[in-house]
Order: C-alpha cells, then sequence, then structure tokens
C-alpha cells in the first residue's frame, strides 16, 4: 500500500489478492501486490520485496473501505467488492486455485444484498453466478 499510496495518493486502493490478505482472508504474504488506480501504468518490480501490478479502475465505481497499515493508510475493496473482483479475474487473485481459497474465506461475512448490486452495476452476474454454485449458496 505505500507505494500506491506514495505515488497515487486517495487514488489508490488494494484489490484482488491483497484486498484479501487485508481482510484476513489469505493466511501469508504473496510476492505480488494487485492496486486499483485511475491511470494505465506499468508495474513495478521490486525485486526481493515483490512485484506491484497497477490495475486501472474507475474507483468511484468500486466498493472501498479506508484502510490502516503499518506503512501507510489508504483504501482497499471492501469484502464484497473483494469477492467480485476475484470471481471476474482470478489472475488477479494468484489463479483460479488462491482466488477460489480466498473468496470462500471471504464469503461467510458477505452481504448478499451487497454482492447483487455490485455484480449487477458492474456486469459480473456471471461471475458471482459460478462462484454462488462453487459455495454451495442459493442465488
Amino acid at each position: 500500500m505505500g507505494i500506491a499510496v506514495a505515488d497515487h495518493g486517495e487514488r489508490a486502493a488494494l484489490m484482488g489478492l491483497s484486498a484479501a490478505r487485508y481482510h484476513g482472508a489469505v493466511p501469508r504474504a504473496h510476492a505480488t501486490a494487485w492496486v486499483a488506480v485511475g491511470v494505465n501504468r506499468r508495474p513495478i518490480d521490486g525485486g526481493v520485496y515483490g512485484r506491484v501490478v497497477f490495475v486501472p479502475r474507475d474507483l468511484e465505481r468500486l466498493d472501498l473501505v479506508r484502510a490502516r497499515t503499518a506503512i501507510a493508510d489508504g483504501y482497499v475493496t471492501g469484502i464484497e467488492q473483494t469477492i467480485v473482483d476475484l470471481a471476474r479475474r482470478p489472475a488477479h487473485g494468484g489463479g483460479e486455485d488462491t482466488a477460489r481459497e480466498a473468496i470462500a474465506r471471504l464469503w461467510p461475512r458477505a452481504e448478499t444484498d451487497r454482492l447483487d448490486q455490485l455484480a449487477r452495476e458492474q456486469r459480473a452476474r456471471a461471475a458471482l453466478n459460478r462462484v454462488r454454485v462453487e459455495q454451495g449458496a442459493a442465488g
């Protein structure tokens, strides 16, 4: 989060597996951090410190929550937004298996109505329905 906040200020948010990690759904750190920003930007390769991938997104349309870390304060996608993002783009979750595990840990904490609203607004209904089947939840 530190690099994102230093470079983009309030216009950046952890997303994907990085957001799942912040929400406690991923037990260990990964070598890549995914950050939503309002512009196209090349990834930063931090060597032994990992890689930061910037994903162009309209932050106004994302469900964000304020986050405080040891490094910086900033934004992170909310639980429901994180589920929708991982369902749509498992690559931002380290791949299918890792994304599926993170979703399974976040699912019990998610509000169904909010999930449905985000999926509808972001054209992610098919992805959410697939996840719903995997989670054994009624849709």
